[in-house]
């Protein structure tokens, strides 16, 4: 088991690079209000980790738990309550992307279909990049409570087919919807003031 309580700074495995195609499956647990993230591609690129009910990025669907932060919000909610391990899933093949929450797919896409450019263009506001490789795994740390374990991590062949099929994300209210566009403003704002 992994785990951080109280702040410490992130922990990279800086042993190897994730492969550009993969799958990764761990097992997560949070505490109540908790937030962390597991990064898997450089550059602003996480499987939200997060209590859901009680943290404030839960009230939008983009930021819950098992989301691709800022870009792409589960189908649904799919974790079970603070301190119960939930398990989470990555795969990445070629432009597709899927998140998996508790064995239920909850992401799904392709980030090259057309339907899904605002998504891709949101993170790549807040700086991210979909097409970008190299990055080590990363457990984010916000300084709350949070387990890990079980981590795996295989590459996938090139002659290994996934089973692709678009899971839509879940709706977001307009409240919602102008809250996420001046947080980021303000992400681009001090973006702006740093350069």
């Amino acid at each position: 088991i992994i785990t951080r309580q109280g702040k410490g700074g992130s922990l990279v495995f800086a042993s190897r690079k994730i492969p550009d195609d993969f799958e990764l499956r761990f097992q997560w647990r949070v505490a109540k209000g908790s937030n962390s993230g597991v990064y898997y591609r450089p550059g602003q690129y996480e499987y939200q980790i997060l209590h859901n009910q009680v943290h404030v990025d839960g009230k939008n669907p983009r930021t819950s738990a098992a989301s691709l932060y800022f870009c792409m919000a589960p189908s649904h909610d799919a974790t079970k309550p603070p301190m119960q391990w939930n398990t989470g899933r990555v795969v990445c093949k070629g432009t597709v992307i899927q998140h998996w929450l508790n064995g239920k797919k909850v992401i799904d896409f392709d980030y090259k279909d057309e339907q899904f450019a605002f998504n891709v263009d949101l993170l790549k506001k807040r700086g991210g990049d979909l097409a970008a490789r190299g990055a080590n795994l990363s457990l984010q740390d916000h300084g709350d409570p949070v387990w890990y374990r079980g981590i795996k991590m295989r590459a996938i062949p090139k002659d290994e087919e996934i089973k692709h099929e678009t899971v839509m994300p879940a709706n977001i209210s307009k409240e919602v919807l102008e809250a996420e566009a001046k947080k980021l403003q303000g992400i681009i704002e001090s973006r702006m003031k740093n350069k």
